[in-house]
Order: C-alpha cells, then structure tokens, then sequence
C-alpha cells in the first residue's frame, strides 16, 4: 500500500507542468538529444560506424598494388608509374589518336570545334558564317545606305538613282538633270505624248521631232493649250521629221507645273526611236516671235 502512495506522488511529480526541465548547457548532440553523446563520424554520419575495415574511402575503395586509394595499379610494365598502351601498342609510347581515330594523324579540331574543319571561313567574323556590319559588328544589322554612310537614309529611287526626287509629276524619271524638261512617250504604235516639266509661265514652243515619218496630227487634250494655242506641224527639209510650232493666240499661257502638252498622231510605224531637238520655250511671245528660251532638256 506505501509503495503505490509513494508511485502516485512520484508521477504526480513528474507531470507537473510547472516542474523545472533539466539544463542542457547549449550542447545538443547529432541526434537532436540535449547533452547527447551521439557524434559524426569520420564520413559525416550521425553515430556512423566510420571506416569500413580493409577500405581506404567511405565509399568502399581499397588501396591499388601502388598504395593509391582506388588507385589504377600497376601500369603496363609492372610498374607504379602511370605508364600506359598508346594506339601503337607500345607501352609508354607517345603515339596518339588524332579527333578522326587514326594514330599520330594530323587531322585536329579546328576554332569552330570541328574535326579536321576549315575554322572561320576568309570574310566572316564567325563560325555561324556571320559578318560584320558597317559597325564592325560580328552579325550586326547596320548596312551602308547608297551613299556609302553607315546606317543611313540615301536609298535608290525609283529611277536607279541614289537619293534621287523618284519620279517625276507626268510619271516619268528625270534622267537629264535639268530642272526643266520636255519629255516624249509613245502611247501607242501611232501615237506620241509630248510631256512638260517647267518652273515657268509657257507662252509659246517650237521643237523638231526626228526619226518619225507621216504624222497625220498635232492637237491638244490640255485645256490651257486646246482652243488657245494654234498647232501647227511641217515637215522638216531633210524630211527627217517635223517642226511642231504651238502659237500663242489670245495671250493666256500654261501655268508652270507639268503635264501634257501636245498629241501627235501618225501613220502606224515604228516611234521607239523618236527625239526632240531644237527646242525652244518662251514665257513672253512678242509679234510671234520666240525671244531668249529658258533651258529645255529632251528627256
């Protein structure tokens, strides 16, 4: 009967909540348990056993013939010197496989890490075969424009020249490089256009067409010219072609700009080759006559 009283106390006791907990002094052991005694061993285990008896590493590796740890042993002569079989079968040997497997041939890796390869082609920066932009940048985007300047805007137009105005306001390229200009285009096998291009007031005209035969008619689908202008055409002396006049009637002129300025019909032949020469514009007509004519290029 004591004996259970003195157990009863003795448990009331120890589950009291306020009962002081034992120190640990700040020493926890490899298990987690305060004052422990369990440790690592030499291989970094909790209460490991360490080195397994007749091996050198934690990994079960033994000492080789030549005292190495998981050593090789001996090599091809017996010998604790390292020395192997090159690919001629000699122990030793210095004979070696080049990167295509034929013993001491020649063939390497080259800088693009090819067997035997070309390295980085002559004119490319890379062994992707990229070059360098007008940034000395390997790969790089920037391109030279037409006028040789590094990322600039010069392009061709649409008349092949680098920077060019393109076309001109009747559709036509501006290969004379004059600022005013007349221009003739076949419109059909017996049909020719005369196009203007002036910076000036035209009052009257007078030009030679050649290498054209049998032209039937000059007119005029331009208000500013039909009704205004008289036509006229003649054949020319050396009968080479004709001289096509256009004179000012009631005084008005075209306004400078461009446009059609005459039709000229003739008989159905070949007017690929036609030109205009002698050409003679006016802004001011006085008694029918053509005074000092501004600069007209055939176009």
């Amino acid at each position: 009967m004591l004996y259970l009283i003195l157990l009863c106390l003795f448990l009331s006791f120890s589950c009291d909540s306020n009962s002081a907990a034992p120190e640990c002094d700040d020493i926890v052991d490899c298990l987690g348990v305060c004052n422990g005694l369990a440790v690592l061993d030499e291989c970094g285990i909790c209460n490991g056993t360490g080195l397994i008896e007749g091996t050198c590493d934690c990994d079960g590796n033994i000492l080789d013939e030549c005292e190495v740890c998981n050593g090789p042993g001996l090599d091809c002569n017996d010998e604790c010197e390292g020395a192997i079989i090159d690919c001629n079968g000699v122990c030793g040997g210095d004979s070696v496989l080049d990167c295509e497997g034929n013993c001491n041939g020649n063939a390497v890796i080259d800088e693009c890490g090819v067997c035997n390869g070309d390295g980085i082609v002559d004119g490319t920066c890379d062994c992707d075969g990229n070059v360098e932009d007008c940034n000395d940048v390997c790969g790089g985007d920037s391109v030279l424009d037409c006028e040789g300047n590094c990322n600039g805007n010069a392009v061709i137009d649409e008349c092949g020249v680098c920077n060019g105005p393109g076309l001109d306001c009747n559709g036509l390229c501006n290969t004379s490089g004059c600022v005013n200009m007349i221009e003739i285009e076949a419109s059909s096998d017996t049909s020719l256009e005369i196009l203007y291009n002036v910076d000036f007031n035209i009052t009257g005209f007078q030009f030679d067409i050649v290498n054209i035969d049998d032209i039937t008619d000059v007119s005029s689908t331009n208000p500013n010219v039909a009704g205004t202008f008289a036509l006229y055409f003649l054949e020319l002396s050396n009968s080479d072609g004709y001289r096509v006049i256009g004179a000012n009637l009631v005084g008005s002129n075209i306004p400078a700009g461009c446009g059609l300025l005459i039709n000229v019909t003739h008989e159905n032949q070949d007017n690929t080759n036609a030109e205009l020469v002698d050409i003679i514009f006016t802004e001011d007509i006085i008694n029918a006559g053509f005074p000092n004519s501004p600069e007209i290029c055939p176009n």
